[in-house]
């Protein structure tokens, strides 16, 4: 177990959306609101000690979006993939007090509160990581402590932390909570 005021929480918001079309589904409305801050408010009904959003350079509308909500931003190298982007946030985490990084994605709107619950309530600090699961193969959100900060600095390209979860206990996620919005039609199944 680890208390969220241990925890920074990173968000994943620097994709291209190339498969959304024109613009950008960070944007796109989702009941209402922009996509990015279904995730951006559930992480925010957490003491986190600190909340960091990895957003892509020039996506102004969405650094503001996720400033307002008190995240820092962090501006990894465009078009690096996921991988770099986790290194970016994580590089701006390992200089704080904090023992461990909560990683979730801004196009994951309708993962409960109760998914990164289950990740700080079952974090073991000896193995150092967990993460979501589909039945399948690892997915975020996912817990990674400072004993792979290091190697979480140095991911690249599109593979994000799966690595890291190699050996990590996951926690299963139902297949509706773990939608990935991707294309326009994603958001009526959501």
């Amino acid at each position: 177990m680890i208390a969220a005021e241990r925890v920074a929480a990173i968000l994943l918001a620097a994709g291209r959306s190339e498969r959304f079309g024109a613009r950008d589904k960070l944007v796109a409305d989702l009941d209402g609101k922009p996509l990015a801050l279904h995730a951006a408010e559930m992480l925010g009904g957490f003491a986190f000690a600190a909340r960091i959003a990895a957003v892509g350079n020039g996506n102004m509308t969405v650094a503001a979006l996720l400033a307002h909500e008190g995240f820092a931003i962090a501006h990894p190298p465009a078009g690096s993939g996921m991988g770099a982007s986790i290194a970016a946030a994580v590089a701006i985490a390992a200089a704080m007090d904090v023992d461990a990084v909560l990683i979730a994605l801004a196009d994951m709107p309708r993962v409960p509160a109760a998914q990164p619950r289950a990740l700080l309530d079952h974090y073991d600090p000896r193995i150092g990581a967990i993460g979501s699961s589909d039945g399948e193969r690892p997915l975020p959100p996912a817990l990674i402590g400072r004993a792979h900060f290091d190697a979480a600095t140095r991911l690249a390209g599109d593979a994000g932390a799966r690595v890291l979860l190699a050996e990590a206990p996951l926690i299963t996620l139902r297949p509706e909570l773990s939608i990935d919005i991707d294309r326009p039609e994603d958001l009526g199944r959501a």
